[in-house]
């Protein structure tokens, strides 16, 4: 908490350092609350309300691994990814962070082309990708990224994700994917 050691202007001392309103200062205190009321469960409450089909990933990576557990749900189509948001996962105002969508959404989108084109022996990069924000998603809410491949060809392909907060959609997304040969590692 800020205190200033300039002459008493106000009835109570400001809550923070920069000049906030009273529904930003009112803001703040119920995002703060929310955070404090889903910090107190424990990750074992997280992982009983798991959504039924959804299993952990497998295909892990250095970026996304301080976001474990991250789920994921296979259908003929595309892979679903979905995990329960939690502190790790938001920005400094407690919601989930554009960063982590973006990501998610991009693992989702690219291991969807992959999964459309049956393992062949390519890999998948990145080209392009286009999000936009609609909503934000809380903590404690089951973040899902459903993609919907579009097209896939011998060099490129296309996909579309939704990314929904307990059902509601807060980003959607688009990209393109590079078709590449495998590196032998």
């Amino acid at each position: 908490m800020y205190r200033s050691t300039a002459p008493k202007r106000f009835k109570h001392p400001p809550k923070f350092r920069l000049k906030l309103c009273r529904r930003c200062i009112a803001c703040c205190d119920r995002v703060l609350r929310t955070h404090r009321q889903h910090s107190s469960t424990t990750h074992d409450d997280h992982r009983r309300d798991i959504p039924e089909g959804f299993e952990r990933q497998s295909r892990r990576s250095p970026l996304t691994d301080p976001w474990e557990p991250i789920y994921a749900r296979q259908t003929p189509e595309a892979i679903i990814l979905g995990l329960r948001l939690a502190t790790p996962h938001t920005n400094a105002r407690g919601f989930a962070h554009g960063g982590l969508i973006a990501a998610l959404t991009d693992k989702a989108m690219g291991h969807s082309c992959g999964h459309r084109m049956r393992g062949a022996a390519q890999s998948l990069v990145t080209v392009s990708m286009a999000i936009d924000f609609i909503s934000s998603g809380q903590i404690g809410q089951w973040l899902t990224v459903e993609t919907d491949v579009i097209k896939t060809g011998s060099t490129l392909c296309f996909a579309q994700s939704l990314v929904k907060a307990d059902g509601v959609v807060i980003a959607r997304a688009n990209g393109t994917f590079r078709v590449v040969p495998k590196q032998e590692t």
